[in-house]
């Protein structure tokens, strides 16, 4: 029994370790700094090559290796005097095994009737009920996974396994969903949320942390605390510190190599790093992720995107009212500047209810936050987007200094226009780097995959927001150099001289993260 378990222990995390074990691609190459571990004269061709030589080879290597489980199974179960529980826990050992061929096997039948003959010889196993649980996820989706992962709680709410899958699966079912409810609201459940406020992202986060504290040296349950923080940050947008206690699970989560291995929690971290402006972080995420799955494209996009969309905005910050810009602009710089003049009379009635904060202009800004202090700048113009979830607009204040306004937590086609005069207090500024080094990685691994006939469909574009999916202007930029002011949410923005209060505020729903079951 104990060899079985062993090997079933080991080939899950090959099955997690794959390409790690198996490429050149190690875990060095996905921990540290891209341009120390990849030099721009590293033959990115060949490692893609490989990557995508060894995934699809995955599949009759682990049949193999399943194969010989399977054996050791029908060993465990003719040649020893098995006591109930422990048939019921081969069983179980069984039907882990054979999931590990359920991406690649066309009759996935076995798997279900394993567990259950596991679960009827022992109905109290949890982790058969978890098991099948994670089943019924990937074959009917979260509803049906939900009535097991439910009894799996029942029977051990310290299971750790269980309880991140709950967390997971929380996040992942509508709010209409009548399992959801009613799984909210059961006996069960009522000690384990108590002082919770009930809703489904409250109790996911529960169910999260109470993972990562039953079994703290997972790398699955910290990457799922991740997740949860990250998905609750949308929810709470200013209070609560969700987004950097994301980024913190995802730091832990990194230690090891089952979830660095895993291409959907670079692609997860990158989202947290994008939401909270670290763009350098994303962009080496989204590479990670897309190293680890050439085939996939939205890493890929994704990275392109923002870069394409912060190569604008460095444009426009370095650019604006120097003669290469438009006459037209000029003019409207001049003209903001000249409203703006801290001597005009107008200047109270820009600030609002912020008229008795201190008044700072850009450069006096400190970076990071500046409580007690209010700033005013005028509208130059928009700014391409680099994410659904902001509006980016281009700023100018009394002194003719630019910056990069970004909004959160906006409507779609809501938010202010070109020429208006926003006063924004306790400001918080952000110095947005990325390096020539990282912007030529991104360059050649996006020539590299292209060469090899992976660019995306029309179609896939569109599932990805549109825009530039191809890198710009490439040899004209160095390095990318600007300041941000980043707004959580636009109801403390004063426009014009009032209070924007919730007429412009949406809840943020993020898109294009990939919340895997496994």
């Amino acid at each position: 029994m104990e060899e079985l378990e062993a090997t079933v222990d080991e080939l899950l995390r090959l099955r997690d370790t794959w390409i790690l074990k198996n490429t050149r691609l190690s875990f060095e190459h996905l921990t540290e700094d891209p341009e120390k571990v990849f030099s721009l004269g590293s033959d990115l061709i060949s490692l893609i090559r490989e990557v995508v030589q060894i995934s699809e080879e995955k599949a009759e290597k682990m049949a193999t290796r399943v194969s010989h489980v399977l054996d050791l199974v029908a060993k465990v179960l003719h040649s020893h005097d098995l006591s109930t529980t422990q048939k019921a826990r081969t069983l179980l050992l069984k039907g882990k095994a054979l999931t590990l061929t359920f991406p690649f096997a066309q009759d996935t039948e076995e798997v279900k009737s394993t567990l259950r003959k596991a679960i009827k010889l022992d109905s109290n196993l949890s982790d058969a009920w978890c098991e099948l649980g994670e089943y019924e996820w990937m074959t009917s989706g979260p509803e049906g996974a939900l009535p097991l992962l439910q009894t799996a709680f029942k029977l051990d709410k310290h299971n750790s396994e269980v309880l991140w899958r709950l967390s997971m699966l929380l996040r992942q079912l509508p709010k209409e969903s009548t399992a959801r409810q009613n799984f909210l609201t059961s006996a069960e459940l009522s000690n384990f949320v108590e002082g919770c406020d009930g809703g489904g992202v409250a109790v996911s986060l529960r169910f999260a942390h109470a993972a990562v504290r039953e079994q703290p040296d997972s790398g699955q349950a910290w990457e799922c605390l991740g997740n949860a923080l990250f998905t609750a940050s949308f929810v709470d947008a200013e209070g609560g510190g969700f987004l950097s206690r994301s980024l913190v699970a995802f730091a832990q989560a990194a230690k090891y190599p089952e979830v660095v291995g895993q291409p959907h929690f670079h692609f997860n971290r990158a989202a947290a790093m994008h939401y909270a402006d670290d763009f350098s972080g994303a962009l080496a995420h989204w590479f990670r992720a897309a190293l680890l799955d050439p085939a996939w494209p939205a890493p890929r996009i994704n990275a392109i995107r923002c870069l394409n969309a912060l190569r604008k905005m460095h444009t426009a910050v370095h650019a604006t009212g120097t003669n290469t810009t438009t006459k037209t602009t000029r003019k409207r710089v001049a003209s903001l500047i000249s409203t703006l003049s801290p001597s005009t009379n107008s200047m109270n009635r820009l600030l609002g209810p912020y008229h008795n904060l201190r008044y700072q202009t850009f450069a006096e800004l400190a970076e990071g936050s500046n409580p007690g202090v209010v700033c005013c700048g005028g509208i130059v113009t928009s700014l391409p987007a680099d994410s659904e979830l902001t509006l980016n607009l281009l700023l100018v204040d009394a002194k003719g200094a630019f910056l990069v306004l970004r909004i959160f937590q906006i409507g779609k086609g809501s938010g202010p226009s070109t020429k208006d005069l926003i006063a924004i207090p306790d400001p918080i500024v952000e110095h947005c780097t990325v390096s020539t080094g990282l912007i030529h990685l991104l360059h050649a691994f996006d020539t590299c995959v292209r060469a090899e006939g992976a660019e995306p469909a029309e179609e896939e574009d569109d599932e990805f927001g549109g825009g530039d999916t191809k890198i710009k202007e490439l040899d004209q930029l160095e390095s990318l150099d600007f300041l941000i002011l980043r707004v959580s949410s636009p109801q403390i923005l004063c426009v014009n001289g009032s209070r924007v209060g919730r007429a412009w505020t949406a809840a943020a729903v993020p898109k294009n993260v990939f919340f895997a079951s496994t």
